[in-house]
């Protein structure tokens, strides 16, 4: 996007200027977010930050301050594997990390670290497709504070995938273009390798599958157009770039070839019930419009989490997907396809939303059907996340960029799905307000009856919050986007400045933290379990029935007080700290030794408490 007046173009300086007040917002915000993880007096607790891999991190820490690296973790099960564990992300650089500060503060590092660099490496990809700096940047703001990547702040293993698949496609499509060869071919190394020890080899397989579409594409295109061909020396070159990125990581895979026949997983598998634990059921685009629409994850009672019934029976994998209602209205205006870039942004949310319903499609059943490999069908949300965003810098760019006069049929567009999106939360605003009874008795009919009548009147007054929310923020939205219209830099900025902060408030449950103090205090259990004696914790794996820590009362309706009774209590992920090991503790990922998991199923068989001892 260039601004011009009479006297020609804006000079450079003034234009990098402009830009960098333009990306100011989102980064600011970031590190705003960011500060208390990066100063070390918070850390992030949900799901498996702490409960799954702060022990692996904290066993694998220990022994690499004792000057080794360590094949096993010794406090989990009899020693269970982490060099072979990709969920332990036992190679991955951020490890070092461990050796020049607290572990809590470096297993907070890696994901501020990734949250930094993911609108950077958005960008990138952005650019790399041919898109002028503004509506790049946007594409990079609508990536970052969508729900998708911020729900990656609960997965150490799958954070480093959701931050490089994008920078991996952008180096793809600069080596297609020629552009800084003698760069662009070692990044394809680092990067690869980085995604392979990144700890989520599916993951890691769509970044491949996305970076080397692009690429195809964009050879096809100079083909079709100019009539260039690759040559033999190129794909030689990617090959050998790619090559060096799998040595990189070729001791973690070694490894777990090496444990993976010996593992629940490789002996035995999933069945496909299993498999598609995850799968995205349509009832869940109620969340694109009403964040945490069925309950948030962060909170205990009221407002909690109770839509299971929508997530295969389960908690969400991805605690939301929720775009931000910019993110829909710059899709909206990104119209049909009409460049290689466009379609291959809809090409990819398209195949990545047909994945991703796994059991509910039932053309995609084969793919997790008779195997133990694929699980989590969710996790082919990836490219809908990366196409989509791309989508928002091509709405961004119709409406705000050089053809910005002349593209009608765009604002045209945008302003219609903001007009569509108003009435909606309007009238669902209304409904939910003057019509309480009929609101409730709906509600009834959704949230399951083991929920009191409280909660229900809870719900039905969170909705009807989110909605006028929803319906301030598109006012600021089309306010701000008049404003762009005139001055492209100022309202631009303006526009996804309060796209950024609208996403990291709304979507605040996604990354609750807490003070790391309560989690480093010795618990008095420790008097009670001896360093020597073999224990095993009930509770934690379901072994005698449902598990009972959410019960009783607490001094706050939120789930750090879970998460700090679990480690008053002394439950098995808190092993490591005070050198506890506890048995029949395994992990989801499938990757303990067989006869583990099968003693655990074979003790949750046994009704009689006496047989169980």
């Amino acid at each position: 996007m260039t601004s011009t007046d009479a006297d020609g173009p804006e000079p450079a300086p003034t234009r990098n200027r402009a830009f960098l007040w333009y990306c100011a917002p989102l980064l600011l915000l970031l590190v705003w977010a960011a500060l208390p993880l990066i100063r070390g007096t918070e850390t992030f607790y949900l799901r498996d930050v702490l409960n799954t891999h702060m022990p692996m991190k904290w066993a694998q820490a220990e022994a690499m301050r004792a000057g080794y690296f360590p094949l096993i973790d010794p406090y989990r099960a009899g020693g269970q594997p982490i060099a072979g564990n990709p969920n332990a992300v036992p190679f991955y650089p951020t490890n070092l990390l461990y050796l020049a500060g607290p572990t809590l503060w470096a297993l907070n590092a890696q994901f501020w670290i990734h949250l930094l660099l993911a609108p950077l490496a958005f960008f990138w990809m952005a650019r790399s497709w041919g898109l002028d700096r503004e509506p790049a940047w946007a594409a990079a703001v609508c990536y970052t504070v969508s729900g998708f990547f911020l729900s990656h702040l609960s997965f150490y293993n799958l954070i480093p995938a959701a931050t490089l698949a994008p920078a991996l496609v952008a180096a793809f499509l600069d080596f297609a273009a020629g552009r800084r060869r003698a760069l662009t071919a070692p990044a394809i190394a680092l990067l690869w390798g980085l995604l392979l020890l990144g700890g989520e080899p599916l993951m890691t397989a769509l970044a491949g599958l996305l970076a080397g579409s692009a690429l195809l594409l964009a050879w096809g295109s100079a083909w079709r157009t100019r009539g260039e061909r690759p040559g033999w020396s190129s794909p030689l070159l990617l090959a050998a770039a790619l090559a060096a990125g799998t040595l990189l990581a070729l001791p973690q895979i070694v490894e777990f070839l090496r444990i993976l026949p010996m593992s629940f997983r490789g002996h035995q598998g999933f069945s496909f019930q299993a498999a598609t634990v995850a799968s995205f059921d349509p009832r869940q685009l109620l969340e694109w419009l009403i964040p945490f629409a069925y309950g948030r994850p962060d909170l205990l009672g009221n407002g909690s989490f109770w839509g299971s019934r929508f997530y295969t029976d389960t908690p969400p994998y991805y605690l939301s997907l929720y775009p931000g209602l910019l993110a829909l209205a710059l899709v909206a205006a990104s119209g049909l396809p009409r460049r290689a870039a466009a379609w291959w942004a809809w090409g990819a949310a398209a195949l990545g939303i047909f994945v991703s319903l796994g059991r509910f499609n039932p053309l995609i059943h084969w793919v997790f059907e008779g195997q133990g490999s694929f699980r989590y069908p969710v996790k082919f949300w990836l490219p809908v996340a990366v196409g989509g965003a791309l989508l928002c810098g091509m709405g961004f760019a119709r409406l705000f960029g050089p053809e910005r006069e002349a593209d009608g049929r765009a604002r045209l567009r945008f302003r219609l799905a903001l007009l569509i999106l108003t009435l909606i939360f309007l009238g669902t605003w209304a409904w939910l307000r003057f019509e309480p009874a009929a609101a409730e008795a709906w509600l009834r009919q959704l949230i399951p009856r083991t929920y009191k009548a409280s909660f229900i009147v809870n719900e039905r007054l969170r909705w009807g919050g989110l909605c006028f929310l929803s319906l301030l923020l598109l006012g600021g939205l089309a306010g701000f986007a008049r404003i762009a219209r005139r001055r492209p830099t100022l309202g631009g900025a303006l526009l996804l400045g309060l796209h950024a902060w609208a996403q990291l408030l709304l979507l605040r449950p996604l990354y609750p933290t807490d003070a790391v103090t309560p989690y480093l205090v010795p618990p008095p259990a420790l008097e009670h379990v001896p360093a020597h004696l073999t224990v095993v914790n009930p509770d934690f794996n379901y072994l005698f029935g449902p598990s009972t820590l959410k019960q009783g009362k607490f001094p706050a309706p939120r789930s750090e007080w879970v998460e700090r009774r679990a480690f008053y209590e002394l439950y098995p992920f808190t092993g490591p700290m005070w050198k506890r090991r506890y048995e029949l503790n395994v992990s989801a990922e499938g990757l303990d030794s067989y006869l583990t998991r099968m003693a655990q199923g074979s003790l949750k068989a046994v009704k009689d408490n006496e047989k169980r001892a």
